[in-house]
């Protein structure tokens, strides 16, 4: 994960979170909690190696590295950023042992102040870290993105959309709020389609937008973009 460090309280649960996650062989009802990549990152890089068969990628909001290792494994020269340092130290375990830590970069970092040169990256990859994001920050993290990545990049996003049963469950009756804070963690956005075109709309090029659910559940239902910079 990866969100701004002006929000302690979120940045304090994922700490807590990491220090005592033993994290699973096989994919689960939480996907993050695991070493195994999600089925449609796997898709999404066979589709990459296509496009970009070689490069640098930036892993924003790394978590515990199952997406990072893929990618190196796939041949990338990859900087994997989380703002939970327990989350970092299991991320570079697992790199290490996948035999990929000598071309995995792991910083201890903030989504919002992102430490790379600017057009560095020809890949970014968000994979949860948006949708924890306040909603009076997006645009500094679009812009953050559009500063490091290469013009004509690739950028990945997936977030929560607020289509799916895990979004009613917890929105109280009184509220219209799409911006939730979830007991004992800390806020996420839920997006409408509206809410992601706008979004990227100035900087990025809609190459794909799909709204499906999790593989592992019948309640969480995610947006899965890919972008270009323009």
């Amino acid at each position: 994960m990866a969100v701004s460090e002006s929000d302690p309280t979120q940045q304090a649960f994922y700490e807590r979170e990491w220090e005592h996650i033993t994290l699973g062989d096989m994919p689960g009802k939480s996907g993050w909690r695991t070493l195994v990549p999600a089925h449609d990152f796997v898709d999404f890089v066979e589709d990459l190696k296509k496009e970009v068969p070689t490069g640098r990628v930036l892993d924003l909001g790394c978590g515990g590295g199952r997406h990072a290792i893929l990618l190196a494994q796939n041949g990338y020269q990859v900087s994997a950023v989380d703002f939970a340092a327990a989350a970092i130290t299991q991320a570079k375990a697992g790199a290490e042992a996948a035999g990929v830590s000598s071309v995995i970069d792991f910083t201890v970092g903030d989504a919002l102040a992102l430490p790379y040169a600017a057009d560095y990256f020809d890949v970014v990859n968000d994979d949860g870290c948006l949708h924890h994001i306040d909603p009076r920050d997006w645009n500094t993290y679009v812009q953050g993105i559009a500063r490091v990545l290469k013009s004509s990049g690739i950028l990945r996003v997936k977030a929560f959309s607020k289509h799916c049963a895990y979004y009613e469950q917890h929105l109280k009756p009184d509220s219209s709020s799409q911006w939730l804070h979830l007991a004992g963690s800390g806020y996420t956005y839920f997006f409408s389609k509206d809410d992601i075109q706008e979004l990227f709309a100035d900087r990025f090029e809609v190459i794909k937008l799909e709204e499906n659910l999790h593989t592992q559940t019948d309640d969480k239902r995610f947006f899965f973009g890919v972008f270009k910079k323009l």
